[in-house]
């Protein structure tokens, strides 16, 4: 099992090459949509999807189906099963986990690709994004802000005074 670290920290630039590089995956595995996020479900890179598909919700779900997943394997004497294949009628769902940390999400609708595709560009994926994963699971905060300050006017009124709110 991994160490529980997560992404806290993601530039610009970082989320652009990652969203790219799903992008890649989304075009050549023939997918509906991608999504990168931790192991808690929270994305930090997607595509988007089709219209209906909410991909914060779905990526939350995916990470509670890995997390059990993760469950199933330590009772069962292993250290961690790497990925879940959800097969649907119509639309079926693959989720990779990522040096314990972080997870891949590919939506796929079963008429235009098959999960064999997808997994082999999924494999290409983080392939070609490790060395950046592996930079943003120790990056925090400070590491991508630099010098960037952030101050409150004092002179700004934050609030309108209840007495001029307009009914």
């Amino acid at each position: 099992m991994g160490d529980g670290m997560s992404v806290q920290a993601i530039s610009i630039e970082q989320a652009r090459a990652l969203e790219n590089a799903l992008a890649d995956l989304v075009f050549e595995a023939e997918a509906a949509a991608a999504i990168l996020s931790d192991i808690g479900g929270n994305v930090f890179a997607s595509t988007r999807g089709p219209e209906g598909f909410g991909l914060d919700t779905l990526s939350a779900l995916a990470a509670g189906s890995f997390a059990a997943t993760r469950e199933l394997a330590r009772q069962m004497g292993e250290s961690e099963f790497q990925s879940v294949y959800h097969q649907g009628e119509n639309t079926s769902i693959y989720i990779q986990g990522i040096a314990g940390a972080s997870l891949l999400t590919v939506i796929f609708d079963n008429q235009t690709t098959t999960v064999g595709l997808v997994k082999l560009y999924a494999g290409k994926l983080l392939q070609q994004t490790a060395p950046l994963l592996s930079e943003l699971l120790g990056q925090d905060v400070r590491a991508i802000a630099g010098d960037v300050k952030f101050e409150l006017d004092g002179s700004a009124e934050a609030f309108e005074p209840a007495s001029a709110a307009s009914p």
